[in-house]
């Protein structure tokens, strides 16, 4: 496995019969080739591993316990994965069209989809835009989480940096610091903010908000707990960690795991009747 290329070497990382999950140095490999050979670049099929190597990274970073620390790869791992399930909802929409095609045009060598996959593929498209939100969700919540735990645990200038990759431009003007990114780099460069909408953008525009306000109010909670405390009406003793609870976790894990069962149900489905793409 030594002389394979990264992409290789990730992909057979999750299939290798000797490779084992709960050694630290084969799971530092998965997440380690993905995060510096694979992002931050945006995917094209057969320049990125298999949904399964990604998922697999993703559950590793979540299970047993999440690993604060590895969210922001986490992140562009799952953005990779929500690219990729994006390209089999157009390659779903291609293969109806042609169905329907060949239904109006039948010929001797032309086969169609039988009525159970054609209603399976069906399903693909009616429930893409749900899962696009739910993976925005996700995202947003990641945000959070990374951002609570940076302010509280990290240093002022990880949290900046962090404030200004998961909001570029919400929070910082490139004019004002020659040495920022600017905003459409910034954007290149994570596959977490690829292809957004209007909506989705004002989504994350709000979860900075939030994000911002909680930074503020947990400052003013560090200059003088018990000031603070009265000014918000909590008992006087009352813990930060009590007044800015992080999201979640548990049902964070759960949903992402969720939306990681849907998309390789997909990619399966896809896969098994039409063949790699």
């Amino acid at each position: 496995m030594a002389t394979d290329g990264p992409i290789e070497l990730v992909s057979k990382l999750v299939t290798y019969s000797q490779f084992d999950d709960m050694k630290e140095g084969d799971h530092r490999d998965i997440v380690v080739h993905i995060s510096t050979a694979i992002l931050p670049h945006v995917p094209l099929r057969g320049s990125c591993p298999p949904p399964a190597a990604l998922v697999y990274a993703i559950r590793n970073i979540m299970k047993p316990e999440l690993l604060p620390g590895h969210i922001p790869e986490l992140l562009e791992i799952l953005g990779h994965l929500n690219i990729l399930r994006k390209q089999s909802v157009k390659e779903a929409k291609a293969i109806l069209t042609r169905n329907q095609y060949y239904l109006k045009n039948p010929g001797p060598t032309v086969s169609i989809l039988s009525p159970t996959l054609e209603d399976q593929v069906c399903n693909v498209l009616m429930h893409a835009a749900e899962e696009q939100k739910v993976y925005r969700s996700i995202v947003n919540m990641f945000y959070e989480l990374d951002i609570h735990q940076s302010f509280l645990h990290g240093s002022p200038e990880v949290f900046w940096l962090k404030m200004t990759t998961y909001f570029p431009g919400q929070f910082s003007d490139v004019s004002e610091d020659p040495t920022m990114r600017s905003v459409d780099e910034v954007m290149r460069m994570h596959s977490f903010h690829y292809d957004l909408s209007a909506e989705e953008q004002h989504d994350s525009q709000h979860t900075g908000i939030c994000c911002a306000k909680f930074a503020r109010d947990a400052a003013r909670y560090m200059e003088d707990p018990a000031a603070y405390c009265t000014q918000v009406g909590a008992p006087k003793h009352t813990t930060i960690a009590t007044l800015f609870p992080p999201p979640d976790i548990p049902t964070l894990v759960h949903i992402t795991d969720k939306y990681l069962v849907h998309v390789l149900k997909l990619a399966t489905l896809l896969e098994r009747h039409f063949g790699p793409n």
